[in-house]
């Protein structure tokens, strides 16, 4: 044998200088025992008796067996015998001893023939190094090592590990989700050249140079905003944290990316969100302002057309009457453009009746008039008088035409030259069908604009002149009531906007406006309750021409205490008065008297609100509405009579 294969010879060592010997060994970093061939020691060092807790006199002399019982492995003594029959060496192995506190000991071991001058083996060395601390290290450095790959490939965030030539050395499962590429498709990879867009890349590649050559740290540390690119080439927001790892003389850099594309989105939608809450603020700002506006403007109209209707009534000279009738009908125009304003602002449920498209076209015309007449624009009517019903929410689709008109206004302002604008309708009976279009000579909209024109919140209009809600909700409107909303238009040839409604075959049964017999009131006490005197004294006036007895008051309170003395045949009250309003006189006398209650007829100027109108609708009491003709009163009056004598008879 030779080398490291050649038994020791040591017998003679143990007689030649035993003292020197057990120094020797006493200094080797490890645990040492020789024994003989019988298995039993004869030589020990400090380290083992320190390791197992033992003294000399508790092992010289004794079997494995006899100083540590069964805890060691029983493999020990089978080792033993087959260095001294073989007189081979046992290479470095492991083996693990119960320790004195209950734990493991973890031992790497070697076992070596001793020889004697006639190179008979006599005794085996055993030699031993703890490695138990190495050992508990490196399975706490495996488990580290789990984790860290466990964290990595579960993370949510990109985690691309990059080397300082830029290349790709780790890419984590969510950064293939993002980036859309595989982790063996980028390993070894440039990461500049398939994940930042085009025109960051030597920005990317100057960056990196100057850090490994400077130590400057523009990027390491810091958390920044940039963009990143996926496989398909589409470029998105991400956000950026770069850390430097040095390994010996390899340095690394961790990218931890987190794509804001959602984040992006969120962000739009709740800009999109504050904007339609600002909107809807000030719509919901404008409805109140119209309501207030209308009621200061509907007394005084009422007292205008009302007064003009009587005066034209009592003339006899044409000229006079022509006069008068031009009043009434300046008055009756400014009524009509406050009512469909004031429709416009109620929040209530569609109602929907059979509704002439073309008297509803007008009423849009005149709301729009102004605008079109400073512009210079001019508008052709061609709305025949003969056209059919369509059953529809009157005053969601005077909307729908206001917007399509004030969308044309605008789109006529970018020309110059001739501006015409067009409002024609007509009947298409094979589709049992009537349209309506609203047609411009303006600049036109281009195809791709087509397209999308009724999409919300899209528009080409500049900051502050549009949202692009009003298409999108005219479209939702028609397509509520069974119709369509069609764009059709070139660039340079205008625009046209055609609504389309089904016929609603039913026929008009609204009350005839042609005066009924004078006299009908004769008979008859009604108390009118309002605070505009010359609101109230025309009221009186046209209900005394019918032959109605009228008592005037000012206030509730006044009304109540009448209503207590005595009974009338119909009460007239405004909506809204100071102190004691028209609801609460109606709540007052439904609770008191429903008899009386279903004679009123409440009197409005302005918005109602829900519970009011559920109110009138439970009651059955009647709602006329300012300004209103001499006629709508005396109906009003005469059906809220009715009303009470029905009631009566049937109580």
């Amino acid at each position: 044998m030779t080398g490291s294969d050649q038994p020791a010879r040591g017998a003679e060592a143990f007689s030649a200088s035993p003292l020197l010997l057990q120094t020797v060994i006493d200094l080797v970093p490890g645990t040492l025992h020789v024994k003989d061939r019988d298995l039993r020691y004869c030589m020990v060092n400090r380290f083992f008796l320190e390791q197992w807790g033992l003294t000399r006199d508790q092992v010289i002399g004794r079997s494995h067996h006899q100083v540590f019982g069964d805890e060691h492995d029983n493999a020990v003594e089978a080792r033993d015998r087959e260095v001294l029959e073989t007189g081979r060496t046992l290479p470095f192995y492991e083996v693990e001893y119960p320790s004195g506190e209950g734990g493991l000991v973890t031992l790497w071991a070697s076992k070596v023939p001793l020889l004697d001058a006639d190179g008979v083996v006599t005794h085996v060395l055993t030699f031993g190094l703890d490695i138990t601390a190495r050992r508990e290290m490196e399975r706490r450095l495996a488990e580290n090592e789990r984790l860290q790959s466990s964290l990595v490939e579960k993370a949510l965030d990109c985690i691309v590990v990059l080397d300082a030539a830029g290349d790709v050395v780790e890419f984590n499962p969510a950064a293939e989700a993002v980036f859309g590429y595989r982790r063996d498709e980028v390993l070894g990879r440039s990461f500049a050249e398939r994940m930042i867009p085009p025109g960051a890349r030597e920005r990317h590649r100057d960056g990196l140079e100057r850090h490994l050559r400077t130590g400057e740290r523009r990027m390491i540390g810091r958390q920044v905003r940039t963009e990143g690119m996926r496989r398909d080439g589409t470029v998105f927001p991400v956000e950026l944290a770069v850390a430097e790892v040095v390994l010996g003389s390899r340095r690394l850099f961790t990218a931890y990316l987190r794509d804001l594309t959602a984040e992006h989105e969120a962000q739009r939608e709740i800009a999109r969100q504050r904007d339609m809450l600002y909107q809807s603020e000030k719509m919901a700002a404008l409805g109140g302002l119209l309501a207030g506006v209308s009621h200061e403007l509907n007394n005084p109209l009422s007292v205008v057309v009302g007064r003009a209707i009587t005066l034209e009534e009592k003339l006899t000279d044409p000229r006079e009457r022509e006069s008068v009738q031009r009043l009434r009908m300046a008055a009756e125009r400014c009524a009509r453009i406050v009512r469909t304003f004031l429709a416009m602002a109620r929040r209530s449920e569609p109602e929907r009746a059979p509704t002439d498209l073309a008297a509803l076209a007008r009423n849009a015309v005149e709301l729009t008039a102004y605008g079109a007449r400073t512009a210079g624009i001019e508008v052709v009517l061609d709305l025949p008088d003969d056209l059919p019903t369509v059953m529809v929410d009157a005053d969601q689709l005077v909307q729908v035409v206001v917007n399509l008109l004030v969308n044309a206004q605008q789109a006529l302002g970018e020309i110059d030259g001739s501006r015409r604008l067009e409002v024609r309708a007509w009947h298409d009976r094979p589709q049992g069908m009537v349209h309506l279009a609203v047609r411009d000579n303006g600049p036109g909209i281009p195809a791709h604009v087509r397209t999308r024109v009724f999409e919300p919140f899209f528009t080409t209009k500049p900051v502050g002149a549009g949202t692009g809600v009003g298409l999108a909700v005219s479209h939702a409107m028609v397509e509520a009531h069974g119709g369509t909303l069609r764009v059709d238009s070139a660039p340079g040839h205008g625009a046209e906007f055609v609504v389309s409604l089904p016929v609603s075959g039913a026929v008009d049964e609204s009350m005839p406006t042609s005066p009924a017999g004078r006299g009908a009131g004769v008979g008859s006490m009604v108390l009118v309750v309002d605070d505009e005197h010359d609101v109230a004294d025309l009221m009186a006036d046209c209900l005394e021409l019918d032959g109605f007895e009228v008592e005037r008051v000012g206030d509730g309170r006044e009304a109540l205490r009448r209503l207590e003395r005595r009974r009338y045949d119909a009460v007239v009250c405004d909506v809204r008065m100071p102190g004691l309003d028209g609801p609460a006189v109606l709540r007052h006398l439904a609770e008191r008297d429903p008899d009386q209650a279903a004679r009123l007829v409440l009197v409005t100027g302005d918005v109602l609100g829900v519970e009011l109108e559920a109110a009138i609708g439970d009651l059955g009491c009647v709602l006329l509405e300012k300004p209103f003709a001499p006629d709508d009163l005396r109906r009003a009056v005469r059906a809220a009579r009715a009303r009470g004598r029905a009631r009566g008879r049937t109580n």
